[in-house]
């Protein structure tokens, strides 16, 4: 028998994603992973822990010419979800945020999309985020950008892969304006 097709239900305040083997529910529209459901393991998460410090997408950046190793610890939280791909093979969500002028000095200066996904029969899921910076948009320095997915029961295997790219090179982290410059860290998290 062929495993279950993925299956999308939006909720008011959540989205679940469920193939049947996996269960995973995000809160809705911040992209947050309040959920992880494998067997007969309702939550895998810390469940202590409140929703929005379950699982997430965080960054570190500070201003150029700022001294010192600390910076600004920022919790990536979504203002708007989309669906991007839904049929029996694959569910694919979007949780993004736009930076506007209104923000600077208080958020990184990037267009921020979340995606997850999730495949049919597969005990695992897929995270990677897009990071878009405008020419005209303030210079910062971004020191880390990581997406965490905590608890006691996890036993995961995570894959991580950076890439950088724009219409012009760039060869450094300390993001000066350059047109359409995408970052993109993908992690895979597996049950086995």
């Amino acid at each position: 028998m062929s495993p279950r097709g993925v299956q999308l239900r939006v909720l008011d305040s959540h989205v679940v994603m469920d193939n049947g083997i996996l269960q995973v529910t995000l809160s809705n529209p911040e992209g947050i992973v309040t959920g992880v459901r494998y067997g007969n393991i309702d939550n895998l998460l810390e469940v202590i822990n409140d929703e929005s410090n379950r699982g997430y997408w965080d960054l570190v950046w500070s201003a150029p010419g700022s001294t010192g190793t600390t910076g600004i610890f920022d919790v990536i939280k979504g203002t708007s979800f989309n669906v991007i791909v839904e049929n029996d093979e694959q569910v694919e969500i979007s949780f993004t945020r736009t930076w506007d002028s209104s923000q600077e000095g208080k958020l990184v200066p990037l267009n921020i999309d979340k995606r997850f996904v999730l495949l049919r029969g597969c005990s695992g899921f897929y995270s990677y985020a897009i990071y878009e910076h405008l020419a005209e948009w303030p210079a910062f320095n971004l020191a880390e950008t990581d997406d965490a997915v905590g608890g006691a029961s996890i036993s995961a295997v995570v894959t991580s892969t950076f890439l950088l790219s724009s219409s012009s090179p760039i060869v450094t982290l300390n993001l000066t304006p350059v047109p359409l410059l995408l970052i993109k860290n993908q992690t895979f998290y597996h049950w086995l």
